[in-house]
């Protein structure tokens, strides 16, 4: 009975001390806070804000106040009872609507914006000579990219005649556009696009700067009387031919962008004579450094002693390529002339170092050829993406 009793006073004894530290360290955390609260600046205004700002406890709950037994047992609910996330993507979208909405009837805040919620239609109908969609106007008055510009269309900041514009509008020569508060004038459309030939002997540098100071093409180009020249394509020094500028950027990038396929032409000089298996490797392609190449077409062009003269036709433009390809098969080349670029051909009666304006209509049939082209890629991109919607739906079923 005596050890009975002294190990209940033992432990009688530890609880009491286990509970005396308890009480002690509460005393000290509660004297810490209460001095951190002192030394703390007081910024009762900010600290409310950011209080119900974080706070995700309802507004009747304090967040002295534990949480109830329902919170609690919510936490631990499974992922389907609980509330989903906000979309974001909605929110955005229900934002963008919104904001479309208000500056409708604000007129876009602009002063020269009359209230007219109207879709543009006469003066902007697509069937309107000289019509031009806003995103092409604008970046050719240096204001963006068409894709940034199509962003800033979407999101309301561009009005035509005191309508918001939306995608897809067409202005024409007359209307009254407001970029972002600021007037553009739009009295003309863009006229035809000046292209330059130039008939490039070789030892010149397609380049205007250039550290050994050698003769440069830029250097026997006149200055452009509206904008500046852009070259389309390169030949390298040793090359010679047809050689375009022009002064209009979105043209030479799209003749020299290879989702386009515009062909290019050479004729080529080797020593030694072509097999049909050297024919039929290069028309197949050949795996370079740089990737796959191959040329569309290889026509024999004739030739006098151990030299012999091929016309090959390419729809792109790397550096050497030709060469390197005809290095593949065992052949070098010792001279390569350009002389057709798209629809435009090397005129026989222009000399090396030479250059002419191209005509107006060849220009124009230059720019037929490239609607044809994108007309056909848009097709193309058309087909392969019903072809993966098809695939999908297979995996699905």
């Amino acid at each position: 009975m005596n050890h009975k009793g002294n190990r209940e006073s033992r432990v009688s004894k530890d609880t009491k001390d286990t509970k005396d530290s308890k009480d002690s360290r509460v005393v000290r955390s509660a004297k810490t806070h209460q001095t951190d609260k002192k030394n703390q600046p007081h910024h009762s205004g900010h600290a409310d804000q950011h209080a119900g700002k974080f706070d995700r406890r309802p507004s009747s709950q304090s967040p002295s106040q534990p949480k109830s037994s329902s919170s609690q047992s919510r936490s631990h609910a499974p992922v389907g009872a609980r509330d989903k996330a906000p979309n974001r993507h909605e929110e955005r979208m229900e934002y963008r609507t919104a904001r479309r909405s208000q500056l409708h009837a604000q007129g876009a805040k602009n002063p020269h914006a009359a209230v007219n919620t109207q879709r543009l239609e006469g003066s902007a109908g697509a069937d309107s000579p000289g019509a031009e969609r806003i995103q092409k106007v604008l970046a050719r008055e240096g204001l963006g990219s068409r894709r940034d510009l199509e962003r800033l269309i979407y999101d309301g900041h561009v009005v035509v005649n005191a309508v918001v514009a939306q995608l897809g509008d067409k202005v024409v020569p007359g209307d009254k556009i407001i970029f972002q508060g600021r007037e553009i004038l739009f009295d003309k459309p863009a006229g035809t696009p000046q292209i330059l030939v130039y008939h490039k002997p070789p030892g010149e540098i397609c380049s205007q700067k250039d550290p050994e100071d050698r003769p440069s093409v830029f250097d026997r180009i006149p200055q452009c009387s509206e904008g500046r020249w852009v070259m389309v394509g390169r030949l390298d020094f040793n090359s010679c031919g047809l050689l375009m500028f022009t002064n209009s950027g979105e043209l030479a990038n799209q003749l020299m962008h290879p989702k386009y396929q515009i062909e290019r032409e050479y004729a080529v000089r080797i020593f030694g004579e072509l097999s049909d298996e050297h024919i039929d490797r290069l028309l197949k392609g050949i795996r370079l450094e740089d990737g796959f190449a191959k040329f569309k077409s290889v026509v024999f062009g004739g030739g006098e002693g151990k030299n012999r003269w091929y016309n090959v036709v390419l729809t792109e433009g790397r550096n050497r390529e030709i060469r390197r390809m005809f290095e593949a098969v065992g052949f070098t080349v010792s001279r390569l002339m350009r002389i057709r670029f798209g629809t435009v051909q090397l005129p026989s009666t222009l000399l090396q170092g030479k250059r002419a304006l191209l005509p107006d209509n060849q220009v124009v049939k230059l720019m037929d050829l490239l609607n044809q082209q994108n007309d056909a890629v848009e097709a193309s991109s058309v087909k392969m993406h019903i072809h993966s919607q098809k695939m999908q739906a297979r995996k699905k079923s």
